[in-house]
């Protein structure tokens, strides 16, 4: 005999915003300037009753912001600069003992 599966629990949204201003590095130098960033970050979990497990969704950069996270400028020889992560989405699942 085959029994519907229902589940009966709770949703748990999370949403973070971060915004940072700009910002300078070591030298004050046109290059050496990290623009001002904005990253929006989500999570949604699923918790039976009795929350012996869960499973969720979360995305990060939601809006996929491309910027510089760090920058070292060495005037007269050079730069280097590093990107943060694009766009990343994915899934957990937790289960209680």
């Amino acid at each position: 005999m085959d029994r519907p599966a229902t589940f009966t629990g709770f949703w748990r949204a999370q949403n973070a915003a971060r915004l940072r201003p700009r910002r300078l590095r070591i030298l004050d130098t046109p290059r050496s300037k990290i623009q001002p960033t904005h990253l929006v970050d989500t999570t949604l979990t699923f918790f039976p009753e009795g929350k012996k497990w869960s499973i969720g969704f979360w995305a990060k950069n939601l809006l996929d912001s491309r910027y510089l996270s760090t920058v070292y400028d060495s005037p007269g020889y050079g730069g280097i600069a590093g990107y943060a992560p694009p766009r990343q989405f994915g899934g957990s699942a937790t289960f209680n003992f």
